[in-house]
């Protein structure tokens, strides 16, 4: 059973997660209303205060969350050393840790890499052979994560864009 600082920290990702969605559709709507300026609709005003409530609740939601870390020695060392990866940020960190339960659910890197749904498996039964694919019963949220730290990795200049480049 996860410790209740990982619980804590669980639940002020899956709120701070439900605030950036929020955000994101505010956002989008506005940008639509901006693509659409030139049809002869009503103007309507720009409501930023509400934008600004949810960027000041995210930001004190972040803050809650390295709050909670700071104070524990173990969850802080976990956390310096993911970050130091390049492409890691904070919230990747913070997630890895809490789905994984301070990497105690997990056995190795195999098994990660299982687990966050990254690793495709072949599916063979006697002579049929089927492509290789990905688990459906993967986390979702880490491998979405992961997916974005490849693509920021890729272009952040250094190693993994050489490597990248190579490969394509």
């Amino acid at each position: 059973k996860p410790r209740q600082v990982i619980d804590t920290i669980k639940h002020l990702l899956a709120y701070r997660s439900n605030l950036v969605e929020s955000l994101k559709r505010i956002k989008q709507a506005q940008k639509e209303q901006e693509y659409f300026k030139w049809a002869k609709v009503k103007k309507t005003k720009s409501y930023d205060s509400g934008m600004k409530g949810l960027e000041k609740d995210i930001q004190q939601i972040e803050e809650d969350i390295w709050e909670l870390i700071k104070k524990d020695k173990a969850l802080l060392t976990m956390f310096t050393l993911l970050i130091s990866i390049p492409a890691i940020g904070k919230i990747t960190a913070c997630h890895f840790i809490c789905y994984t339960n301070e990497f105690k659910r997990v056995k190795s890197g195999k098994h990660l890499a299982s687990y966050c749904g990254v690793v495709p498996f072949e599916q063979q039964s006697g002579p049929v052979k089927k492509p290789a694919r990905v688990s459906k019963q993967a986390n979702k949220v880490l491998k979405r994560l992961l997916h974005l730290c490849a693509v920021t990795a890729i272009r952040m200049k250094g190693e993994f864009t050489q490597y990248y480049q190579r490969k394509i």
